[in-house]
Parts: C-alpha cells; structure tokens; sequence
C-alpha cells in the first residue's frame, strides 16, 4: 500500500498520507503497471459525504508471483520427472500385458481355438485378461459347434440323392454338390463362378438371364418358389426331364438362389414304360374280346346246327319208343292165353320182361329224350 486518499462529497482530497495530496481532486484512479486502486464510497442516511481511495503498489504482488512461479516451476519439474519415472515403470508393465493380449488376439485371428493369456492380478488390465480368456473360451467353443453344424451339413449335401445348386443374383454358380456332379457330368471346378445357363439346352438358356433381371427390377416371380419340370442339359449335350424348385435366401445383405433338381428321367421311362404296356394290354383284351365273339358265333352256329339236326332223331326215338309201349301192350294182353302154353321159367321171364325190364327201359328213353329236348329247346332256340 502506497498511500491512502480520503476525499469530500466534492471528491477533494480532505486527509492524505502525503500532505502534498491535501486539497486537491482526487486523480484519476487508474491502474497502471506499478500500482492500482481499490475505492470505496462514503455514504450515511444523508448520502453520500465522501470517497476513500486506497493505491497499492504492484511491485510485492510481481515479486510474489515471481517467487510463486519459480517455485511452481520448481514443483513441476520434480512432478513431471517422478511421473516419467512412474510412467516408465508402468508403461514397461503395460506393454508387457498389452504383448500378452496382442499375442493372443493374433493367435485367434490365426485360427487358433485355444487361447488364454492367464494374466494374475486385480488390476483392469488384469481384467481386461481374464475378460479375453473368456471370450477366447466362447469363440472355441462356438467354433467348434460351427465345425460340427458344417460337417453335419456337409454330410447331408454329399448324400442326398437331389441336385443342389446355388446362384447369385448374376446367374453365377457358387456351390454344386456331388448328387448335381453325378446328374449334370461336371466337376465342381468346372462349373463355379460360370453361369447356370450352362445347364440349360435352348430356348431356356436365352430366356434366364431376362428372368433374373425382371426379377430384380420388378420383384415378380415366375419360377421362385414355385417348382415345375423343365429341361436340363448335360456335359455331353444330352437333354433330359428334371424337376426344380428354387428359393431365394438373403445372406449377409445379398441374393443368393438355391435350386433343388431331381432327375427324372427314370420316372418318365417308367411311365412311358407302363403307358405301353397298358396299351399292348388294352389291344390284347380287345383282340381277345373279338376272339371270344367269334368263338362264341361260332358255337352258337354249331348249337343252332345240332339242335336242328337231332329234332329229327329225337322224335323218330319218340316215335319209337311209343311204338315199343304199344307192342308191349299187345303182348301184355295176350299174355294170359299163351302163359300155359310156357314152362314156368319162361313164365317168370317173360312176366319179368313185359312188367319191368321193358318198362324201365322206356322210362329211361322218355327220361332223356326229354332232357335232350330241353336242353336243345331251352339253350338253342
């Protein structure tokens, strides 16, 4: 503190520590690089009476900051080097643990399935270790159900008996399983990255591209989803009747077309196959209906013959016969005037004659002349 001003309500200096500053204005209090002012207004219940200037000299203040800065200086230096020592210390330490865990994140990357760091401690970076070892731990195992999934599905692609395939939405052939090599005659590597149309005799080879492309401007299906029989073609050139079904998969933001082909060819040559012999049946039946007729115009002919050849027979044989019932009615009557004209085995013998053998014998004639009569009347008419 320089001086003290006390000055009136007329800012004239009434009191000064200096008594060359008494009655004059208070100066313009403005501060400066060597000193700077603090006032204060004087008031009472009448108002304002008077204004106390205080000047205060900046030379302790730049001496002190100068003092404080060196030492600051001082204590920062001292802090920066225990920090550079620390940091040093710590970085060795962190460097060494951040090599463990790069190590180990190259090994999986690698395709490593087993891979821990095993850092100790209960710091974060041992922390951040043991989180590692335990996402190293999910990606073996989840690789390892992944492996299995594969294989299984593998198996399955290897063994089925359809063709699979699978396209872009190019047209380009990205997978063909071993049922499509045995159907088609090529060779996986014969076929990736080439167009599907390959397999196809025309006019379907033209006409897919087109449909591809319609698809993907206009999102209308003319065979996605739908199966239906076309034709395939094969390495040798050879054509034949297959069934597709094809569906579409979005993978990873893109068109990927699965298609599942069945060769029928064996189908069609069985059917074909039993249309024919259907058919050679049909004419065989109809060739021996017409047999049969002709068999059956023929016995009716043949019935029709006989039955107008033995009328005449049958009733000559009637005729007969009623002449024979008439005889022995003769006999019968002059039997008892010739009888004692008889010995008497003669006697029984014609006695036996005339009243049973003779009678049998016409009944057995009347019996089947009239069964032949109508059964020649009822069946030949």
């Amino acid at each position: 503190m320089r001086r003290v001003l006390l000055a009136d309500a007329t800012n004239r200096i009434v009191l000064s520590t200096t008594s060359s500053d008494i009655g004059n204005l208070l100066p313009e209090l403005t501060a400066t690089a060597d000193q700077f002012w603090r006032t204060t207004d004087l008031t009472n219940t009448t108002g304002k009476f008077g204004v106390l200037a205080i000047e205060f000299s900046t030379a302790p203040l730049r001496q002190a900051h100068r003092t404080a800065w060196h030492l600051g200086l001082r204590i920062a230096i001292t802090g920066m080097a225990v920090i550079v020592f620390a940091g040093v210390g710590l970085g060795f330490v962190l460097t060494r643990r951040l090599g463990h865990l790069t190590r180990a994140a190259q090994r999986v990357t690698a395709g490593d399935e087993y891979v821990a760091v095993g850092l100790r401690g209960h710091d974060e970076m041992a922390q951040v270790g043991r989180a590692f070892d335990a996402m190293a731990q999910q990606i073996a195992e989840d690789h390892t159900q992944l492996q299995e999934s594969a294989s299984r599905l593998r198996a399955i692609l290897d063994t089925i008996v359809d063709a699979i395939i699978t396209i872009d939405d190019q047209g380009r052939i990205e997978s063909f399983n071993p049922a499509a090599e045995r159907i088609f005659g090529y060779t996986v590597a014969e076929v990736r990255g080439c167009n599907v149309t390959m397999l196809m005799p025309s006019p379907y080879r033209e006409a897919h591209d087109g449909y591809l492309a319609h698809y993907r401007d206009t999102g209308e299906r003319k065979i996605i989803g739908i199966g239906r029989e076309v034709i395939g073609q094969r390495k040798d050139g050879t054509t034949f009747p297959m069934d597709l079904a094809v569906s579409e998969v979005p993978l990873n933001g893109e068109r990927v077309f699965t298609g599942i082909v069945r060769d029928i060819m064996e189908h069609k040559q069985a059917q074909e196959a039993l249309r024919q012999a259907h058919d050679g049946l049909e004419r065989r039946v109809q060739e021996r209906t017409a047999e049969l007729a002709a068999a059956n115009e023929e016995v009716r002919r043949f019935a029709y013959i006989v039955s107008h050849d033995l009328r005449a027979p049958l009733g000559n044989m009637k005729g007969f016969a009623n002449e024979l019932r008439d005889a022995c009615s003769v006999i019968q009557a002059a039997l008892p005037t010739a009888l004692p004209h008889l010995d008497e085995h003669q006697q029984r013998a014609v006695t036996i004659a005339l009243e049973q053998d003779i009678p049998e014998a016409l009944g057995f004639i009347r019996d089947y002349q009239d069964l032949l009569v109508s059964h020649v009347s009822g069946t030949f008419p």
